[in-house]
């Protein structure tokens, strides 16, 4: 006996969405929600930028006027005001930041100027990245080295191992350069992870979300332009075509105001961040054996009376 667990957020509102306003067709096929109210749609271009490299396994967003070379056959990353297109090769030092993944563990190479060249080190402290304990460290340059940075360039250096790969992430702020090191930091502390991911932007809509490289966008299964659809099982038409490994995400952008959820379907709740709006992210059996769930992932945006909906379906034995 299969049931459905759906994972799910609520907005800032207090309340949790209904269950049991998804239905399947006849066939079984498709997913399938009535027709939301028309929400007002307004287009944006995704910024920050998603930066993803496979043979490396990381990816961060980063500001778009950031530019990047993508290393992806060598598992490196090198900008923003670097020289672009160059792969592979030992670059100068006139670059603003470096992300390099090797395998194993190489936490020391900072002190012995392996891989990544750092000058002087001023300071180290420890720190997190996705989850993962690591050092950051701060460093300068007292004189040109020959193939640069320059003198006067203040470096940070993120130094993470987190089981089977080292990743050293520099970012130099040289004279001439604006200094971009708290924007760094919030990218190392916030949007870096140790793996790749794809990125979804709703330029209709307004929207934009990562998802792992692994799942497959389903984008022909909405019935509206509203509806998004993503899995990590290809060629599904709605979460009872998954096995007891699958998983399925669905969005919808509607307009509506949060209600109360039925009674006795919650199982947890929490307080998250999503996009800097508090939310309550609210698990539990939403849906009897063998049916469909909901969707029960609800942002507000601010600024527009709409909410996103969004919902996260898994399928798991519980029984025989």
């Amino acid at each position: 006996m299969y049931a459905l667990v759906v994972a799910a957020l609520l907005a800032s509102c207090g309340h949790v969405p209904p269950a049991g306003v998804s239905q399947q067709t006849a066939s079984g096929a498709r997913f399938v929600t009535p027709p939301p109210p028309s929400p007002t749609a307004r287009k944006t271009s995704p910024d920050p930028l998603l930066l993803s490299n496979t043979t490396g396994s990381f990816a961060f967003r980063h500001p778009a006027s950031w530019r990047f070379t993508n290393c992806e056959n060598y598992g490196y990353a090198i900008g923003f005001s670097a020289s672009e297109g160059v792969c592979p090769g030992e670059s100068g030092g006139f670059f603003d930041m470096l992300v390099m993944s090797v395998p194993g563990d190489q936490t020391s190479a900072p002190t012995q100027h392996n891989y990544v060249w750092i000058g002087s080190i001023d300071h180290q402290a420890a720190t997190r990245v996705d989850g993962v304990d690591g050092t950051r460290i701060s460093a300068h340059v007292d004189k040109h080295p020959g193939m640069g940075p320059e003198a006067g360039t203040t470096q940070i250096m993120y130094d993470v191992y987190n089981g089977k790969r080292t990743y050293l992430v520099l970012y130099q702020h040289r004279p001439s350069q604006t200094d971009y090191s708290t924007a760094f930091d919030n990218v190392m502390q916030h949007s870096f992870r140790f793996s790749p991911w794809n990125g979804y932007h709703s330029d209709q809509w307004g929207y934009t979300l990562d998802y792992p490289a692994n799942w497959y966008d389903l984008s022909n299964l909405g019935p509206t332009d509203t509806e998004k659809y993503f899995a990590n099982e290809k060629d599904i038409g709605s979460p009872i075509d998954m096995d007891s490994a699958g998983a399925f995400f669905a969005l919808s952008t509607v307009a509506g105001s949060c209600r109360a959820a039925p009674p006795g379907n919650v199982d947890s709740t929490a307080q998250l961040t999503v996009d800097g709006q508090t939310v309550t992210r609210v698990s539990g059996f939403l849906g009897a054996s063998q049916s469909e769930g909901l969707l029960e992932l609800v942002r507000i945006d601010p600024e527009r009376p709409q909410l996103l909906w969004l919902c996260v379906h898994f399928r798991q034995q519980v029984g025989s």
